[in-house]
């Protein structure tokens, strides 16, 4: 259980759970006013928008500003009764759901695996910390395995402890990168990501890929570093999404 709920909050699937809250609550607002209603949709509202900043999406600020703002005060007005608001709560229902749909819209293509395409006698260089150069213990990293399983070449740059400085001088290798997985209030990494691989035009594989590959049985010796189990699972996981790269 706690393993499902890490996974759905750090793949940033939160994010779109908690907008079908607030979009059950705003539906919700239209039904006949009763006590049991008005406390349902509050409570579907408020818990929607826990998700989203649970989910740790990098959206702008902005957009969390102004979407959470117009929530909290549809919120608000929806728990009065007087008359005299009645138009300015529709209106901000209205407001609520174009202002989350268009949030989810935008999120969506973060979540699609990207589409490579084919490349003549490719070489894949990875550049990356200890959960790709291992932690002594395994008898093969990632890297290697997807070497033996493709069939191809690959340059294994990954070292323990390697962090964004160390990594600078071999960025211009990459191509592809595999979008973190986020701990709450953790957005603004992943705006630097996104930043980076959109001014490098580079692949962004969504951070539920890594995450489930880490969330899964057996893949990690301590819930972050890949076990044997793990590193066979990356190999095999990024081995497919760069397949049509190796399809001459």
């Amino acid at each position: 259980m706690t393993t499902a709920l890490a996974y759905h909050f750090a793949s940033g699937q939160a994010y779109f759970s908690g907008i079908a809250l607030i979009t059950l609550a705003v539906g919700l607002a239209w039904r006949k006013a009763g006590r049991w209603w008005s406390l349902t949709r509050t409570v579907a509202g408020l818990t929607g928008l826990i998700l989203i900043a649970g989910s740790a999406t990098p959206a702008p600020w902005w957009f969390y500003a102004l979407a959470g703002s117009t929530t909290i005060v549809w919120i608000g007005l929806e728990r009065t009764t007087s008359e005299r608001f009645r138009s300015m709560r529709r209106g901000f229902r209205g407001a609520v759901l174009a202002a989350w749909w268009l949030g989810a819209a935008l999120e969506i293509p973060y979540h699609l695996i990207p589409t490579l395409p084919p490349a003549r006698n490719p070489v894949v260089t990875v550049i990356g910390d200890s959960i790709s150069a291992g932690v002594g213990g395994e008898t093969s990293t990632w890297p290697k395995l997807l070497a033996d399983q493709r069939g191809i070449k690959v340059i294994d740059l990954s070292v323990a402890g390697l962090d964004v400085a160390k990594a600078l001088p071999q960025a211009r290798l990459v191509v592809v990168f595999l979008e973190l997985p986020l701990p709450p209030t953790y957005n603004q990494f992943g705006m630097i990501q996104r930043r980076l691989a959109a001014r490098h035009k580079a692949w962004l594989v969504p951070k539920r890929v890594l995450m489930g590959i880490l969330a899964s049985g057996g893949a990690t010796l301590d819930s972050i570093h890949l076990s044997e189990a793990g590193h066979s699972r990356m190999a095999r996981t990024i081995g497919n999404i760069l397949g049509p790269t190796f399809a001459r």
